[in-house]
This record gives C-alpha cells, structure tokens and sequence, in this order.
C-alpha cells in the first residue's frame, strides 16, 4: 500500500465459487498542507544576529524537517550593526512531494544596549580651584563613542552655592538620550577638605594640614616651608616621632585619634584627628 503522495494505478480481482471478475482504477493520495514558519527573535544592539530557526506545523507521523526534500531558504536584511527596530525574518523555497508547503515570515527586534554614564569622583583641599566636571561611560558597542549619542549627558555640582565649604557635594550626571541605548546613570562624589594650619601676620598659609579629619586608611598631608622641624604627641603628651621636612609635603599615617602637632619654630599647635 503506498504512503507517500502521488497517483497509483490499482488493479482488483475478485475468484470464487460464485464468482469472478477484475478492475482497473487508480488510488490518488494528495498532499498534507505544511506550514513553516520564521520563528520570531530578539537580539541586543551590538550583537551577532542570532541563528534564524523554521518552525513545523502539521509533521506527519515520525516525519522530522530532515524529511523535508527542500528546505526553505532562511534571511533577514538586519545586520549585527543595525539599530534597533524592527526586521523581516524572510522564507523563500522550499518544496516536498508529500506536503504543499506555506511559508510565513517572522520578525527580528533589535532591542537597546544598556549603557551607563558614570560621573567622576574629585578630591581638592579648601581653597582650592575645583577641576573640570568629567564623566566616563560604560557600555558603548559597534565602535559608537558619546559624539553618536542623540542627546549628551549634563553634569553639575547638586544644590551648588558659592563658595562651596568643606564638605561632600553630589556630583549629578543625567540628560543623555540615544535609540540605540537605555541609559544609567551614577553620580559622583566632591570632597573638599578641610585645612587646618598656622598663617603669618598677613593671612597667608604658613603651615597646611589636609584632609583633617583624615581616616586610618588614608594618610593626611603636611604642607610646610623646607627644613621645618615638627614632633607629633598623642592626647597624653607622649612624644611619637619628630622629624624634619625634607620637602614642602609629608605624608603621615597615623592609626585613629586625636593627635597634637607642634612646629618647633612656631607657637600656634593644631590638632589632627584621624576617624
């Protein structure tokens, strides 16, 4: 008995005791409608187009595609550089002597990348200028750079009021916009710290010592003219070291306290507390 589809001649004999005879006909199987379809993906911005799979509706029996005499042709006209949007995933082709195959297209999104702007953290002493605002990203794809953003990010000093005194300030980043990329953003961190020191008759700085309040981990800065020689005792007057300058900066590293520093060749005797 055939099984595939196609037109078969069919001859019928019919012998017995009452009786006899025969036929000619023909047996016509027709071919099961196949659907095939594009099946719909996504794919990140910046990525490799995925690989592009045929969807089976209506196999017979233990039929697989790999029964298939010819499989349909697969494509789709975005690139691994296209934007985000929307691309045909198209079928053409395709042919079995057992199915009447119809194809049905599917649909490639090319979704945004994420990106995040990060603004940069900055350290200066009271009194001095504060550098350029920066920010740096994270997260661009397909060689673009911010010069490809639709809309740049804004950076600024959060609630700024000149002069700004010793203190931490919020460095805000926000504002950049692009098609191609859901963006983040990360603020950064102004520390202006605090300089405790001894100055002439004049006003002007002598002796500077920053940060103050400095941290164990972080040694704090001496600033004083060459050849000054200072001693640093603890709350109990105990004498730790004493040391000349052999530079206009020293650094110092001291274990948590509170500290007295005492320059030899002038009066005034700051504090140092390290938190």
């Amino acid at each position: 008995m055939p099984l595939e589809a196609g037109t078969y001649s069919v001859s019928v004999k019919i012998d017995d005791m009452t009786y006899k005879g025969s036929s000619d006909t023909t047996l016509t199987i027709g071919k099961v409608p196949l659907l095939i379809n594009a099946d719909t993906t996504t794919k990140i911005y910046g990525e490799e187009i995925p690989e592009l799979i045929l969807l089976f509706d209506s196999l017979l029996g233990y039929d697989t595609k790999y029964h298939i005499d010819e499989l349909p042709t697969i494509s789709t006209s975005a690139y691994d550089t296209s934007e985000v949007g929307l691309y045909p995933i198209t079928l053409t082709g395709g042919n079995d002597r057992n199915y009447n195959i119809t194809l049905q297209n599917g649909i490639l999104e090319v979704k945004p990348a994420p990106l995040k702007v990060i603004a940069s953290d900055i350290e200066v002493n009271e009194g001095n200028q504060i550098p350029e605002l920066n920010y740096t990203f994270e997260g661009f794809v397909n060689g673009d750079n911010e010069s490809d953003l639709d809309k740049k990010p804004t950076i600024e000093i959060e609630n700024e009021s000149l002069p700004l005194i010793p203190g931490e300030y919020t460095i805000k980043v926000s504002g950049a916009a692009d098609k191609n990329y859901t963006i983040t953003f990360q603020n950064g961190l102004l520390i202006i710290n605090a300089v405790t020191g001894i100055e002439d008759e004049e006003g002007n700085s002598l002796i500077q010592i920053y940060p103050n309040p400095a941290s164990p981990n972080q040694p704090f800065a001496i600033k004083a003219p060459q050849n000054a020689t200072f001693e640093i005792f603890d709350v109990q007057g105990n004498k730790l070291f004493r040391k000349k300058m052999e530079g206009e900066t020293e650094n110092i590293q001291l274990k948590q306290g509170l500290y007295i520093l005492k320059f030899l060749d002038y009066p005034n005797v700051p504090k140092i507390l390290v938190e």
